[in-house]
């Protein structure tokens, strides 16, 4: 079974969202603990119970994702942003914990591969005693750039971290695109499976920008670059159990609902 979600905000409000869960009928979700662009603590970890007990017990929900913000840069050139990144992180995952989250999503903003020596040592730093045990999911990036873009790269890391705390894939298939992955050629590489194999969450994006354009800008369903018939294909690779959330645009008060018919249809038909 393939779960199927939304990136939803708390700042609906408690009902707003369980409303939208129960009129889409998604059984995953993710949202952010904070603003996306702020280092401030969560505070009413209460709401967060509230929703995710109500969308577990009553209205069918299995797995709920939290983005860490958009200012944790883990493997940063400047030291001090990657302190405040980790302490952000370490946090985060505690609360996380506290609140029965699947997994916690971070951005592998790698620059190159020997930057992975010193992100092994500050993981296991900052990671090796923790009472936290929420998964830290990494993400593909964008920028082609960047080695965290690479999705074979990102599943080395995890292996090589995930003794030291729990670690998965998360893929984004805007951003595969975006790098310049061709995802119909991607999808027919052996070893690719291998990563969709630890992949544990997917974000659904159609991309606005071209393939290679190095621009995370995200489109609906079908209305992009990749179009519908590449994402479906990518959807009918995933493996049971993989939840597969969407990031797509939500300018237009029915988006969320033709994107989740049409992620309905990839899965069905």
């Amino acid at each position: 079974m393939i779960y199927k979600g939304l990136h939803l905000s708390i700042g609906d409000g408690i009902d707003a969202i369980l409303k939208q869960i129960d009129e889409l009928q998604i059984n995953c979700f993710q949202l952010f603990l904070e603003s996306p662009l702020s280092w401030t603590p969560m505070k009413g970890i209460y709401r967060f119970q509230t929703l995710i007990e109500k969308a577990r017990t009553s209205f069918g929900v299995n797995t709920v994702f939290v983005h860490s913000p958009y200012l944790v840069h883990l493997s940063s050139g400047n030291s001090s942003t990657r302190v405040k990144s980790w302490k952000k992180v370490k946090e985060d995952l505690i609360i996380a914990t506290e609140l029965g989250i699947d997994g916690y999503v971070v951005h592998l903003d790698m620059a190159q591969e020997n930057d992975l020596i010193t992100f092994k040592e500050e993981y296991s730093y900052h990671l090796g005693v923790t009472t936290a045990s929420t998964p830290l999911l990494f993400e593909n990036m964008a920028s082609a750039k960047l080695i965290g873009s690479n999705p074979f790269f990102v599943q080395k890391c995890v292996d090589e971290i995930s003794n030291i705390y729990p670690a998965l894939v998360c893929l984004d298939t805007a951003h595969l695109a975006a790098a310049g992955y061709d995802i119909d050629h991607i999808l027919e590489n052996p070893t690719f499976q291998d990563v969709l194999d630890e992949t544990t969450l997917v974000h659904l994006n159609d991309l606005k920008t071209a393939t290679g354009s190095s621009r995370d800008v995200h489109e609906n369903i079908g209305a992009g670059s990749i179009g519908f018939g590449t994402l479906k294909r990518f959807v009918r690779s995933l493996k049971d159990g993989t939840s597969v959330v969407l990031e797509t645009p939500q300018d237009k008060v029915d988006n969320n609902r033709k994107n989740i018919e049409a992620l309905d249809r990839m899965i069905k038909e």
